[in-house]
């Protein structure tokens, strides 16, 4: 028997010592078992407070509780961990204010005069900005001359060399007919007319092949006087020479015994280099044998189109009682109606249809351009009209026409015409001379509307 309990006990020994074995390097603690090489919950057990104080079972395992949030009482809050006490807001009286934890006074916002301004708490005087005269432009407050860069050839009619006749030299001038030039010791070119030879131009003093540029306006000034008994005419003249004597200007004038100046604008839409710049001095009405004196020539050269546009037709409603752009030939007179009207009074006819005319020159028309001209008009007797705007300097060359009808009741007519290159000497006009079913009679404008359109159709 005892020997029997002995094995039993050896047994069971041996079986216990087995069981054991992993325990040696896992050990788990109370409720929970080894499962794979880790102490786990028992499946069946569903209890939370096998885990000690601080843990909470999750999926099986004791983890860390996170903190509480620190709670602090009122009046106080939490900082870096901790409650501390708040800070009682800072109130200032009125005037003041919060700024940086302390009451700072209030200043007041200046408010300047008009013509002032604010600069570091004073009012300072506004600085004018700078107008700059025409040529020059404003560099660091100061106006400084533009820089010119001279394009201009030594023969441009700009540049021409003793027109004041301060020099002897009049070696530039070309002659023809019987004129002799000289110059007088007050600084005078003195041209001698001694016959004439038949036409008013066979009689002329000259200088040839001159440049005048494309896109540039040109003044050209003549102060001259006549020792002809009761002063006589002469004509001065710009002119492409080559383009047949076409002439940029031909003006007829009256000298007498005292210097006058007589100035006429060119504006150039092409370069010419065989520009000439002369006077007429043959046969013509109120000519006389004698001298003409010329003390100086001014000529000035500007960039761009100067003068009026052809959109901008000065006086177009004729509210103003100045007519004096308008220019008549034949047997026309022209005066202004105090209602606003244009008044044209055509008394007789020559003989052709042009002869009897009422016109506005030298207005500027910019190539490529839809010009449109609206003309009300009307008159005391029925008869037709021609309205035209044409390219006088070139041998009058019609834009465009419409012949139309006035009646005794305000008329409405319209005209559209587009120059294909920018011209200077344009001219609105009307043919009141000898048509089918012309009369003679008053006519009344009320008004030229003209716009512009440009178009690069």
């Amino acid at each position: 028997m005892k020997k029997l309990l002995s094995v039993i006990l050896i047994l069971g020994a041996a079986f216990l010592l087995a069981a054991c074995e992993p325990s040696e390097t896992v050990k788990c603690g109370a409720g929970t078992v080894l499962k794979d090489g880790s102490c786990v919950a028992p499946e069946n057990d569903e209890e939370t407070d096998i885990c000690g104080e601080g843990t909470t079972l999750v999926e099986g395992t004791c983890v860390l509780d996170e903190e509480d949030p620190l709670v602090c009482d009122e009046g106080y809050h939490e900082e870096n961990g901790a409650c501390v006490e708040d800070e009682e807001p800072v109130v200032c009286d009125e005037g003041y204010h919060e700024e940086n934890g302390a009451c700072v006074e209030d200043v007041d916002q200046l408010v300047c005069d008009e013509g002032y301004h604010e600069e570091n708490g004073a009012c300072v005087e506004d600085e004018e900005p700078l107008v700059c005269d025409e040529g020059y432009h404003e560099e660091n407050g100061a106006c400084v001359e533009d820089e010119v860069v001279d394009d201009a050839p030594a023969n441009a009619l700009e540049k021409l060399a003793n027109i004041d006749f301060a020099d002897s030299d009049l070696s530039a001038w070309s002659i023809e007919g019987n004129v002799a030039l000289s110059h007088d010791a007050s600084g005078y070119l003195v041209a001698n007319v001694s016959s004439f030879t038949g036409q008013f131009y066979e009689e002329n003093f000259l200088i040839r092949n001159l440049v005048t540029q494309s896109g540039y306006t040109y003044t050209v000034s003549f102060v001259a006087k006549t020792d002809v008994a009761g002063g006589r005419d002469v004509q001065f003249f710009l002119e492409d020479t080559d383009a047949g004597y076409a002439k940029y200007f031909l003006e007829t004038e009256t000298l007498t015994s005292d210097f006058q100046t007589f100035t006429y604008t060119y504006v150039a839409t092409t370069t010419n280099n065989d520009t000439t710049l002369g006077v007429f001095v043959g046969e013509m009405v109120n000519a006389g044998l004698g001298n003409v004196i010329i003390d100086e020539i001014i000529i000035v050269k500007e960039s761009g189109l100067v003068g009026t546009k052809v959109e901008e037709m000065l006086n177009s409603d004729f509210t103003d009682s100045d007519i004096s752009n308008w220019v008549t030939e034949g047997n026309v007179a022209l005066t202004h109606d105090a209602n606003g009207y244009l008044v044209i009074d055509v008394t007789a006819f020559t003989g052709n249809f042009w002869e009897e005319n009422v016109t506005y020159g030298d207005l500027i028309a910019e190539g490529w351009t839809n010009y449109t001209i609206t003309v009300v008009i009307k008159g005391t007797v029925e008869r037709d009209v021609i309205l035209f705007a044409e390219d006088t300097d070139n041998g009058f060359e019609k834009y465009a026409d419409v012949t139309f009808t006035v009646t005794t009741e305000w008329t409405t007519v319209e005209l559209t015409f587009r120059p294909l290159v920018d011209n200077a000497d344009t001219k609105i006009g009307f043919f009141f001379g000898t048509m089918d079913n012309a009369e003679a009679g008053q006519f009344m404008i009320d008004s030229i509307t003209i716009t512009a359109e440009p178009t690069f159709d």
